[in-house]
């Protein structure tokens, strides 16, 4: 499992969960804000501007798009 950090979240590859999003800007409470079921044990996850890339087992790698106006889902990007 990994982690990335991008100001206030932190995207974390959760195995068979596969992508959470946590909302850190109150450090003492931090929440789920999203997630995302990826095909197969999500491995890692790296942050690129508005692009979060995702190693997953049995998907390669997995692009998502986190929109910060709309932290409620993270769409697959085509």
């Amino acid at each position: 499992m990994g982690r990335s950090r991008g100001g206030a979240w932190v995207y974390l590859a959760d195995g068979p969960a596969g992508v959470r999003l946590l909302d850190v800007s109150d450090p003492a409470r931090p929440r789920e804000t999203a997630a995302y079921v990826t095909p197969g044990y999500a491995w890692n996850v790296v942050v690129a501007g508005d692009q979060v890339v995702v190693a997953a087992e049995s998907g390669g790698l997995v692009i998502l798009r986190h929109a910060v106006l709309q932290p409620l889902y993270l769409p697959l990007v085509r």
